[in-house]
C-alpha cells in the first residue's frame, strides 16, 4: 500500500476531553479514518492535565495526539483566566505554549509533501507555526476559523486565543 500522507488536525481546542470543538475534531478523525486516512491530532489549548501525548480509542480506532506542553506549568500553579494579572500569565502561557508544541511537533514529525494541515481555531497567530512549515514543504492546507473577528472583545482583542 502506498503512503497517501497524514492529515494533522491542529487548533485551539481541548483534547482528548472537552465541549463541542472537541466533538467536531473527534468526528472529523473519525471520518478521514473511515476513509484510509492516518490522521494524528494535536492540540494549542492550555491544559491541566500531566499527560500531554496519548492515543484517544474510540470506535475501535486509534488516534494519536499531543496536547499544548506548558500544561505541568499550568497544572502546577492553578492559573485561572481571572483578574488581570493572571489573563495576561493565561495570555502569555497560552502562545509560549503553542509555540513550544510546534516546536515539538516539527522536531518529532517527519511531514510529508502528501499531508494536509487541517487548522481549526480562532487565533491564526497561534497556528501561523504549523502553516508556514507547511507552506514551505507544499502541504494542502485548510483553515475552519470558528469565530468571526467581530466577536473578539476585552483583553487582547483579535488576538486573544
Amino acid at each position: 500500500m502506498k503512503d497517501e500522507g497524514h492529515i494533522y488536525l491542529i487548533g485551539d481546542f481541548t483534547f482528548p476531553k472537552g465541549g463541542a470543538p472537541t466533538e467536531r475534531i473527534k468526528q472529523l478523525a473519525l471520518g478521514f479514518i473511515d476513509n484510509g486516512k492516518k490522521v494524528k491530532i494535536v492540540s494549542l489549548a492550555l491544559s491541566n492535565k500531566k499527560k500531554s501525548n496519548g492515543v484517544l480509542e474510540i470506535e475501535n480506532h486509534k488516534i494519536p495526539y499531543s496536547s499544548n506542553l506548558n500544561n505541568i506549568f499550568w497544572h502546577k500553579h492553578q492559573l485561572r483566566n481571572e483578574g488581570i494579572l493572571n489573563k495576561i500569565k493565561w495570555f502569555i502561557l497560552s502562545y509560549f505554549g503553542a509555540l513550544k508544541t510546534y516546536k515539538l511537533f516539527r522536531r518529532n514529525q517527519a511531514i510529508s509533501d502528501k499531508d494536509i494541515f487541517l487548522f481549526y481555531g480562532r487565533s491564526f497567530i497561534k497556528l501561523y507555526p504549523f502553516y508556514r512549515l507547511a507552506s514551505k514543504n507544499g502541504n494542502k492546507t485548510i483553515f475552519d476559523i470558528v469565530e468571526h473577528l467581530s466577536v473578539f472583545a476585552g483583553f487582547g482583542n483579535k488576538i486573544n486565543p
